[in-house]
């Protein structure tokens, strides 16, 4: 199994993962070498992409093509303190599904996520309203179908991969807020992830830590 964070731009500290045991990987994918590896595989990548927030999503969404030969991947945003073995929550939350996910902690809705990011200035306000006007006019449900993105376990069977291909399609279509183009992709192809029952801010599975630093947008 492959635990995987994604660092750009010293956005947040490397941290040291509780469990590490034979059979689990930890992999930080990153464009600046940590002082410390604390238990994690470093993988040195260049800037790509005109903004770092837009790579550093096409590593959170793209878990197939990074590592093809892991049957699971969990990823985990880069200020998660992961607590328990991740193979556990492999085995609990992907019985009955592929894919298993938090439920936003705040908004209960796409639209209403949208609304929140141009409020808080997370994106061009145009943008986010032409994606809303899309969205609507597809019949995109007002309640429902939104779900975190810090953290995402998946099992990498093809279905999951053509879902990850057509999230990623359209966040570079949309918006290079994740969570939105998640909701819509699972709507649009009617994969069902399990719900992790907890709250992604307040749990015992890991620890969350605000931001190193603050990235625009």
């Amino acid at each position: 199994m492959i635990v995987y964070t994604a660092i750009l731009e010293d956005y947040d500290t490397l941290l040291e993962p509780r469990v590490r045991e034979d059979g689990i990987r930890y992999v930080c994918i990153t464009d600046r070498a940590p002082s410390e590896t604390k238990g994690w595989e470093v993988l040195l990548t260049e800037r790509t992409e005109a903004h770092p927030r837009l790579q550093q999503r096409s590593y959170k969404i793209l878990s197939h093509r990074l590592f093809p030969e892991s049957e699971i991947t969990l990823y985990v945003d880069g200020n998660f303190e992961l607590l328990v073995d991740p193979r556990d929550l492999a085995e609990r939350y992907l019985a009955d599904s592929d894919i298993a996910l938090f439920r936003h902690p705040q908004r209960d809705g796409i639209f209403a996520e949208l609304e929140a990011c141009a409020v808080l200035g997370k994106e061009d306000p145009e943008t986010l309203a032409a994606v809303a006007a899309k969205y609507r006019a597809e019949g995109l449900p007002e309640v429902g179908f939104l779900f975190a993105g810090g953290l995402i376990l998946r099992r990498h069977t093809p279905a999951i991969a053509d879902f990850n291909e057509a999230w990623y399609e359209e966040l570079l279509q949309s918006t290079y807020r994740d969570q939105p183009p998640l909701g819509y992709t699972l709507w649009r192809t009617g994969v069902t992830p399990a719900t992790i029952d907890k709250d992604i801010w307040h749990n015992d599975l890991f620890n969350f830590y605000a931001h190193k630093h603050k990235q625009p947008g």
